[in-house]
Order: structure tokens, then C-alpha cells, then sequence
């Protein structure tokens, strides 16, 4: 019986991730690491800059779910996230709320939001990077790849 309160993450978003980079045929690599939960140790377990990490964030827009990618030492401006959506009301999605929605936990979300049905917002910071690397729906998986063969293939919405 599956217990609501501690989900189990499955591999299904990983492996959707994959099989999308295969039929695109794109170069990347994807390694296994201890679990990470945040841009910090993610860095330092794939032996990255921390800009690099293409950081995905939950947000609730007025009631409804979307991905926000940014890099990993970078902050969210949720006014000005809010503003450029025309949104009442734009807040971070909970932790219970991404985990029931996506399957995936905290810490594991990948800036894919088509891998979980969710419109994919980007950062513009996140294009000062030749190469990006995330969490691909586990907390011990991690894909690097082109910057410009992640836009090409989740063609995110460029927040300005």
C-alpha cells in the first residue's frame, strides 16, 4: 500500500528525461551520486560551479503548477515572477504539494516540466552557461548536457 506521506521516487522521470535526450539525439552525461537535496551539494558531488545547475523550482501561480529554472546560485525574485505572469498570487509550492504532483521529491525536480506536465518558466541567467546539469528526478541522479540542447528539446518560456 503506497503511503502518501513518505512517497517513494520512482525512475519514471528519469527515464522519460533519457528516452527524450536518445530520440533528440543529443550528448549528455548521467551519473549516479550520493543523494543530494540542494544546489550546494549538487555542485560539490558532480564537481560543478554552481551556476551551472540548472535549478527547478515549484511554483503555485494562482492556483496552478509551474516549473521555474534558474541557476543553481541564483535566487528567485517571486514579485518579479509574479509580475511578468500578470498573477495575483504566485507563491512555492509546498513540499507535500511537488511531491503528490510530480512523483518526484524535493531536491530530485528536473528542469523538465513537460517530464511532469508543467509549463517550464526559465531564468535568463541560466543561458550564461555553455553546459547545465540537474537532478533528473532522483536525489542520485544527475545529467550534464548542452545549454542549447535543453532549450531546443523543453523550449522553456524565457522570464524577462
Amino acid at each position: 500500500m503506497h503511503d502518501a506521506s513518505n512517497p517513494q521516487p520512482t525512475n519514471a522521470v528519469y527515464e522519460y528525461i533519457v528516452r527524450v535526450l536518445n530520440e533528440y539525439n543529443v550528448q549528455y552525461d548521467a551519473y549516479d551520486h550520493e543523494p543530494v537535496r540542494t544546489s550546494e551539494e549538487a555542485a560539490r558531488v558532480r564537481n560543478t560551479n554552481q551556476h551551472e545547475g540548472a535549478k527547478a523550482l515549484v511554483f503555485d501561480v494562482d492556483k496552478k503548477l509551474v516549473l521555474l529554472v534558474l541557476p543553481g546560485d541564483c535566487r528567485a525574485d517571486v514579485d518579479a515572477f509574479a509580475q511578468f505572469l500578470h498573477a495575483k498570487k504566485v507563491r512555492m509550492a509546498s513540499k507535500e504539494t511537488v511531491e503528490a504532483r510530480t512523483g518526484v521529491l524535493i531536491g530530485g525536480v528536473p528542469p523538465f516540466g513537460s517530464a511532469m506536465g508543467l509549463q517550464t518558466y526559465m531564468d535568463p541567467r541560466l543561458a550564461e552557461n555553455e553546459r547545465i546539469s540537474f537532478n533528473a528526478g532522483l536525489r542520485e541522479r544527475s545529467i550534464a548536457m548542452r545549454f542549447k540542447d535543453y532549450v531546443e528539446i523543453e523550449q522553456p518560456i524565457m522570464v524577462r
